[in-house]
């Protein structure tokens, strides 16, 4: 079956961006539906120690699968640039490329992080009364780690070649599942936080499903055949050259809230469960401003395989006037409903305060975030990688674990750890801004490109 995608090197720029960037919009909301809904049903249905079990496995996820995820943008670009250009033979190979990293990669992250959920939990301090389910939850998340990996990677080569509504109706059949089965598991069957974990599990298999039929269905050149997946050894190291960094700037930020958990753990399972709510609640707002940054990557990818010089510096700043306008209007509302939004995930007076709070303190500087990641997503459609991951490292990681190790110590206070967000996004909003003007990512394009 033939699809037509969006050709994003010809048309008027803001249309064909907003096209493009809807149904990945969409897709995000319906990414963070997964553990959102998990944690609102376990809250209602189990209590605030599942709740917190699932609060405390979060960041622990988010960091395994963060080195994959840079994989999966290294793969895109090269797809984006590949697709531009009419290239059938380097698009092949980067897509089958990049399958061999999602099974292969998949099955050895499954076996080891199985076997290690229960040590990372004992790592980050979880509270007795929550490591006992936090580990069952993060086992069962885990064995459904090749799905995850597969529905990834391969929803990154239909977006790299315009098509962003079929990972969308993928995401979607899932997430609808997602809902049943946790109604099904934890409400009905009071599974609680291993009801939760097994609902998504099962339901982001069905993605997987869905997203390598539509591949091997298509008709266009970037075609998937199963007996085509292997290793080209010489995709693989570009994928590498500008994943790797980006995989490694994604698991310095999680490593980060990986350590800033650690910290949140000392207060308790209220805690716990409060700042999960809004975790789950801002974590619309990234996915968002990433489904825009991942917009910018394939915009500026296509362009640069198509040689289209004039059209980079109008789409990025109109992906940045679309990123801005979303999140203002965003953020305004949870800081205004900050409190209603926590009390749909429970009715705890101090799991809904510390949720509230974080939200007031976070809410303001989206904005700030926003502008980080679209510029970021358009010098990595360049295919420039590791100038972004030293950002990276100094802004997200450096000052905001810096600022916990200095600040904690004298005060005390769990707000310390929330003020460490905005305070990193402002230092690498400054280094990224720094790096787009000044830096050397334009002299690598091709010599036809502003």
């Amino acid at each position: 079956m033939k699809r037509e995608n969006v050709d994003l090197t010809q048309g008027v720029i803001w249309k064909s961006l907003l096209t493009f960037t809807l149904p990945l919009l969409l897709s995000a909301l319906l990414q963070q539906l997964y553990n959102t809904v998990d944690l609102l049903i376990v809250g209602r249905f189990a209590g605030k120690v599942d709740m917190a079990a699932i609060g405390a496995s979060g960041p622990i996820t988010v960091l395994v699968v963060a080195l994959f995820m840079g994989l999966s943008t290294g793969a895109s670009v090269l797809v984006a640039q590949y697709y531009g250009a009419k290239d059938r033979k380097e698009l092949s190979k980067a897509v089958h490329t990049n399958f061999a990293i999602a099974v292969y990669g998949g099955l050895a992250l499954t076996v080891v992080t199985v076997i290690l959920s229960g040590q990372f939990l004992k790592w980050i301090d979880t509270p007795a009364d929550v490591i006992g389910p936090a580990t069952n939850y993060l086992r069962i998340v885990f064995a459904g780690m090749m799905p995850v990996m597969v529905y990834n990677m391969g929803s990154a080569v239909l977006r790299s070649v315009g098509d962003s509504v079929r990972p969308f109706n993928f995401l979607a059949v899932s997430a609808v599942l997602n809902i049943i089965l946790d109604l099904v598991f934890v409400a009905g069957l009071k599974f609680g936080a291993i009801g939760a974990g097994i609902a998504t599990a099962l339901a982001q298999s069905v993605s997987g499903v869905l997203v390598i039929l539509s591949l091997m269905d298509t008709t266009d050149i970037y075609r998937l055949s199963l007996k085509k997946i292997r290793f080209h050894k010489d995709t693989l190291k570009r994928i590498f050259d500008i994943g790797l960094p980006a995989g490694i700037s994604g698991g310095m930020i999680s490593l980060s809230n990986v350590i800033i958990q650690a910290q949140i753990n000392v207060f308790g399972a209220q805690a716990i469960a409060g700042v999960a709510a809004a975790s789950r609640v801002d974590g619309f707002v990234f996915t968002s401003l990433e489904a825009f940054a991942l917009a910018i990557t394939t915009f500026v990818g296509q362009n640069i395989g198509a040689r289209k010089s004039k059209r980079l510096s109008k789409g990025i700043r109109t992906s940045t006037l679309m990123s801005a306008a979303f999140v203002v209007v965003v953020s305004s509302m949870l800081i205004i409903f900050r409190e209603p939004l926590m009390r749909i995930f429970t009715g705890d007076k101090d799991v809904i305060f510390y949720g509230a709070e974080m939200i007031r303190i976070l809410a303001p500087f989206y904005v700030i975030f926003s502008f980080t990641e679209v510029l970021s997503g358009a010098v990595r459609g360049s295919g420039t990688a590791i100038p972004l991951m030293i950002i990276t490292l100094i802004g997200m990681f450096v000052v905001r674990i810096g600022w916990i190790f200095i600040a904690m110590p004298m005060f005390k206070d769990i707000g310390i750890i929330y003020w460490s967000y905005p305070i990193s996004w402002i230092f690498t909003f400054i280094l990224t801004i720094a790096y787009y003007v000044k830096g050397k990512w334009r002299a690598d394009l091709p010599a036809d490109i502003e």
